[in-house]
């Protein structure tokens, strides 16, 4: 319970500190980095729904590009960014590792 209690924590501070970036650089620089800001930016009325398939079309092909590029760069390492047990543990065994502190 502790564990998802801190997660959450740390997903709404990400999050608010990205919409604080937004909020302050939004209207000079045009940036948008999610799709799904985009489109909230449409539905409240700050981007044009006309540009709307411009920029979500612009941000997936960065999102693809960005992941071609670290494919070419590192290889295939599917287990980088995951989260794994350290050498010696099972999933089993690090999950009882992590419940017990």
């Amino acid at each position: 319970m502790l564990v998802a209690t801190a997660t959450i924590r740390v997903a709404a501070t990400e999050g608010q500190i990205y919409g604080r970036q937004l909020q302050q650089a939004g209207d000079y620089t045009g940036r948008i980095g999610d799709p799904i800001v985009s489109i909230g930016f449409a539905l409240r009325g700050d981007l044009g729904w006309l540009r709307v398939p411009g920029y979500l079309l612009a941000q997936f092909a960065g999102g693809l590009l960005v992941s071609m590029v670290l494919r070419l760069t590192f290889g295939d390492l599917a287990h980088l960014g995951a989260t794994l047990p350290g050498a010696g543990f099972s999933a089993p065994a690090g999950l009882r590792h992590r419940s017990n502190p």
